[in-house]
């Protein structure tokens, strides 16, 4: 038996799309040495001077558990908004941050945030213009492909943040820290084609590995410190940039000891007086209050804002 199709039918139907032909992106184009142009003073690409952090890239913010990253993560975010230095790190330009976090509660960020604002002594005008510009969001059930897909996605067609933070990296991971295969799926093949797509910039919160040991720690240079992120060194090898925070803490009548082992390291610093373009790690002293290993007895951020080394 003959089945007839009705012409209206026939013409309009079509094959069904390639959908594995779709989905493959083309491969880059590939250009002469001479035609790559080198960026002018007024660079719409660049969110951290000089060129420390563009769109598309990423910085690394590290530091060991307790120490108050969540904190100066805030910091760093109130401040570019206000388009102020943080650390020693100029922003551009006023930069809107979308903060993406799974490891403090509401209260916890409502602390840190009033913490900030007092330690800076900000106006009530700039801290609310700071925080209109600050947008936080809690996800600690979604990891990988789909915190990509599910979560980041729509957030950043939503809001067009310039930085985009994830704190901390590794409840988004959704694989091991220490396997190149799963850090690099998730910062390549996941988090890249986001950051080019939405024009922004990436910052995963990570944590450090336990102190290492050994006379030579002294001696290390600021390029030593990136490779601190616990697990993969896939972790520093994406990232364009890595800011390491290292502990100090305020007792009360007693000055605050230099640190000698983590220096940002001034032979890569451009003429400017900033970070350079090239990678570079830059580090930072997070001074805190006295009180019980473990535990911090007021927002980190209340102390003075802290200095680069």
């Amino acid at each position: 038996m003959t089945t007839t199709i009705p012409v209206s039918e026939a013409e309009t139907w079509k094959e069904p799309p390639d959908i594995e032909a779709q989905a493959t992106p083309p491969p880059p184009v590939a250009r002469p040495l001479s035609a790559l142009v080198c960026p002018t003073g007024d660079d719409p690409s660049e969110l951290l001077r000089y060129r420390y952090l563009c769109r598309g890239g990423g910085l690394l913010f590290c530091g060991p558990t307790g120490i108050g990253k969540s904190a100066l993560a805030i910091q760093a975010a109130i401040l570019w908004r206000l388009a102020r230095e943080c650390c020693g790190i100029i922003p551009a330009r006023a930069l809107k941050s979308l903060i993406v976090q799974a490891e403090d509660d509401e209260g916890d960020q409502a602390e840190m945030r009033d913490g900030v604002i007092r330690g800076l002594a900000l106006s009530d005008a700039d801290a609310e213009a700071a925080c209109a510009g600050v947008l936080v969001v809690t996800e600690d059930a979604r990891t990988g492909a789909a915190l990509c897909s599910q979560v980041l996605r729509p957030l950043l067609a939503e809001h067009r943040p310039d930085l985009l933070w994830l704190n901390p990296a590794l409840a988004y991971l959704g694989g091991e820290s220490n396997a190149q295969k799963d850090v690099g799926a998730f910062l390549r093949n996941g988090l890249n084609p986001l950051l080019h797509e939405y024009a922004c910039a990436g910052i995963p919160i990570h944590h450090t590995n336990k102190p290492p040991s050994g006379r030579q720690k002294p001696d290390w240079l600021a390029g030593d410190f990136a490779y601190l992120g616990s697990g993969s060194s896939e972790w520093c090898n994406w990232a364009r940039a890595a800011e390491i925070g290292a502990a100090r803490f305020r007792v009360p009548g007693r000055a605050v000891p230099p640190r000698r082992d983590c220096r940002a390291n001034e032979a890569n610093r451009s003429h400017q007086g900033g970070p350079c373009g090239n990678r570079e790690t830059h580090a930072v002293n997070i001074t805190k209050p006295s009180g019980p290993p473990g535990r911090v007895t007021a927002p980190q951020s209340d102390a003075r804002p802290c200095q680069p080394l």
